[in-house]
């Protein structure tokens, strides 16, 4: 079997497979991709046993059908290497032998009985239809607050994922903050379904690949739920778990509410962070309605740190500490120009939200505080108290040397040197 390749077009597809194999599992060929050559199409799939990936790809044809594993990641190296645009890679039994112009490298594949058997959705109900410019959104939003790695409880890892009245929302949480974001879709009925985290942002990196206009069919079972966009069909088995009840914990209660530029706030943020990132990370907000955000953070081996900001500040006044990361990560998940943050009080939860959008928030929670915290005193000057004794000048040191010309007026009147030109750089050849 001979399979002719174009490179630019063919690399893009090939990545998409690459990225779902598995190098480090006992299966060795799941390292691999698996290439069908029908007579209709090719097709490349890839799986890690936790996600799977089918797809057609462009830029590639063959000249007789068959199948084969070709191992992912040493050609995936030398597609992106070799120095013609096109090339083709001739299999006989397990043997494969890339030809590039005037390259050849040889490689070994894998029995093709040892890749395993892909999931396929034949036999799954739809979930919902929805553009996949909306989808990713509802991903990039959604997932902000979740829990990176397996964690227990098991949900702290996954996003979860509920359509109710053709209304898709997806929510991830921590225990410390909850993310919810919402966007139309098309169902027949109300469905849910928990998918790891780290999964999905397999997906979310496949998603900021395609236009934003293609419609994604959402398909799922009892263990496994796929996403197919165009000629990308893209699967993720299912967490066995089940999902707080987050609808308590949005309060609509708030005391105080803030609203601000975003762009601004984020880099006041950004600059406390440099001052407490290696110590406990916590920033204070002062808030005084109808006056400014003050802000401050301090670190005993590196000192403090204040902002203040002008905004639109209403309720009772407040002060209150927050993890500073937790906030960074919320207000970089927006991207709108100004952001509205709504507090019920100094242990409440905070609530972030754009102030004409309902289809994303972002909730945290305080963190105690105390007198030592609060750094609004520490750039006082403290009064020298040597000095408020006497206002006695010392007498000057008396020289026993001759008096002549200071160094700095010699080198003033000395004849200027001209400086030779910076050499150019050494150049490769």
């Amino acid at each position: 079997m001979k399979l002719r390749i174009e490179k630019t077009e063919f690399n893009r597809w090939w990545q998409f497979a690459e990225r779902v194999t598995s190098a480090k599992n006992t299966i060795s060929s799941l390292g691999g991709v698996l290439c069908t050559v029908s007579e209709e199409s090719v097709i490349l799939e890839a799986t890690d046993l936790k996600t799977a990936l089918r797809c057609v790809p462009h830029g590639i044809s063959a000249d007789e059908t068959g199948t084969v594993i070709l191992p992912a990641k040493l050609l995936g190296e030398l597609f992106k290497k070799v120095p013609v645009e096109e090339f083709s890679i001739e299999i006989k039994g397990e043997k494969g032998t890339l030809l590039a112009g005037k390259n050849k490298t040889r490689f070994t594949t894998w029995t093709v009985g040892d890749f395993p058997k892909i999931p396929s959705p034949e036999s799954a109900s739809v979930f919902c239809e929805i553009l996949a410019g909306d989808l990713l959104r509802v991903i990039n939003e959604g997932i902000v607050a979740s829990s990176q790695g397996e964690s227990f409880p098991t949900y702290l890892g996954t996003c979860f994922f509920h359509v109710r009245e053709n209304v898709l929302s997806v929510v991830s949480t921590d225990s410390h903050r909850l993310a919810l974001s919402k966007a139309d879709c098309v169902s027949g009925s109300d469905v849910e379904m928990l998918l790891p985290v780290m999964s999905v942002k397999e997906l979310q990196r496949l998603l900021s690949n395609v236009i934003s206009d293609v419609k994604v069919s959402v398909m799922t079972d009892g263990a496994v739920s796929w996403f197919r966009m165009g000629n990308i069909e893209f699967s993720i088995r299912r967490v066995e778990a089940s999902f707080p009840n987050y609808a308590k914990i949005l309060n609509p209660k708030k005391t105080t509410t803030l609203v601000s530029d975003r762009n601004n706030l984020l880099g006041a943020l950004d600059r406390i962070d440099v001052v407490v990132r290696d110590f406990t990370r916590v920033v204070v907000m002062k808030l005084s309605p109808s006056g400014e955000l003050k802000l401050s953070g301090k670190s005993p081996n590196i000192g403090v740190g204040i902002e203040s900001l002008d905004a639109n500040i209403t309720g009772e006044p407040i002060t209150v500490g927050f993890n500073l990361s937790y906030l960074l990560d919320g207000l970089k998940a927006f991207r709108d120009v100004d952001i509205q943050l709504s507090f019920d009080g100094s242990s409440g939860q905070v609530t972030m939200m754009a102030p004409n959008r309902d289809d994303f928030l972002y909730m945290t929670m305080p963190v105690k505080i105390s007198d030592e915290d609060e750094v609004e005193n520490d750039f006082d000057e403290p009064e020298d108290a040597e000095a408020s004794e006497g206002n006695a000048e010392p007498e000057p040191v008396k020289s026993t040397k001759k008096s002549k010309k200071s160094a700095d007026s010699e080198l003033a009147e000395a004849p200027a040197v001209e400086l030779k030109p910076d050499p150019e750089p050494d150049r490769e050849e």
